[in-house]
């Protein structure tokens, strides 16, 4: 028996102690899902095939541009041209720029480095066919961390930041945008400094143009009604556009405290358990000492009472 209460009240601590995971739980929700595009199949094909294929190709970050055309007949030769803003066509050697042809995949690949690459179009030809590709600046955004996370009435600050050797010129323009959270894929709401709302005379969401390639948007004594996907889009003279996103979280202050309390309930909650099940277990040793000396008076008395009658026969 004693054995028995012991047993069950360490099983019954144990299921306790696997609640406590529970009570440091988090709404962190799943994260941003990021799409990509599969731009190249190498399959059979007829005809010249072009690698973006919609023709349309940023350079690298390192600011070269390499684009590639295919075509199925062996023995035709592919020709590069370049084709400037201003100029005419102009066919490109392998003295200038690197072209590398794969007989295997019967394709030719062209890579125009930094010092050679100009604004405009770049053309793959074979026979009458001919392939263009739009030439674009390398420009994107450091991208955000996708879920931030801050304390009721705290402020919180989103950059919005070119990456390392995006196009310097063309006077790229950044602009903010609020969506619901629910809703990552719809257009959102340009955000704007609200001087109408207010927090001790200071605008509650504030945009800020840190330098000429970022942007901050600060949230400041942040609400819940804030909760939602914060965008930041950046376009240029040239026609580019880039955006990047992020998810908002607003906590209650006292959330930190919300896992230690949890711990510390389960943590009595066990004790309690453990010191029912010790109690019980001396309360059935107490009955069982009971009976022990119960049973032994009981077996003396008649022996006692045996020696007496022996005593008055005699």
């Amino acid at each position: 028996m004693r054995g028995l209460s012991t047993d069950w009240g360490w099983v019954a601590g144990l299921a306790l102690l696997c609640l406590i995971p529970l009570a440091l739980g988090d709404d962190e929700g799943s994260s941003l899902e990021d799409i990509s595009t599969v731009l190249d199949n190498e399959e059979a094909i007829t005809g010249l095939r072009m690698w973006p294929p919609n023709g349309k190709r940023m350079a690298s970050e390192n600011g070269d541009y390499t684009v590639r055309c295919q075509y199925n007949d062996s023995e035709a030769q592919i020709k590069w041209y370049e084709v400037p803003d201003e100029g005419s066509e102009r066919e490109l050697t392998e003295d200038e720029v690197e072209i590398e042809i794969n007989p295997e995949s019967k394709s030719s690949t062209l890579t125009v480095p930094q010092a050679m690459v100009k604004r405009g179009l770049y053309r793959c030809k074979v026979g009458e066919q001919v392939g263009e590709f739009t030439y674009e600046s390398f420009f994107k955004l450091v991208p955000f961390t996708l879920s931030n996370t801050v304390i009721e009435k705290d402020d919180l600050k989103l950059f919005c930041r070119l990456r390392p050797g995006s196009l310097s010129d063309g006077s790229p323009r950044f602009s903010w945008f609020k969506k619901p959270e629910g809703q990552p894929e719809s257009e959102g709401v340009p955000i704007k400094t609200n001087s109408s709302d207010t927090i001790d005379g200071e605008p509650h969401i504030k945009i800020i143009q840190v330098e000429d390639d970022q942007s901050m948007l600060k949230i400041e004594d942040a609400r819940y009604s804030d909760r939602a996907i914060y965008g930041c889009k950046v376009e240029n003279s040239y026609g580019q556009m880039v955006t990047a996103q992020a998810l908002v979280r607003v906590k209650d202050k006292l959330a930190a405290l919300y896992p230690f309390i949890g711990i510390v309930a389960e943590v009595i909650a066990l004790c309690l358990v453990i010191f029912m099940c010790e109690r019980r277990k001396t309360n059935d040793c107490d009955d069982e000492d009971d009976g022990n000396e119960e049973e032994e008076f009981n077996g003396g008395t008649p022996a006692h009472g045996n020696n007496s009658n022996v005593r008055r026969r005699n």
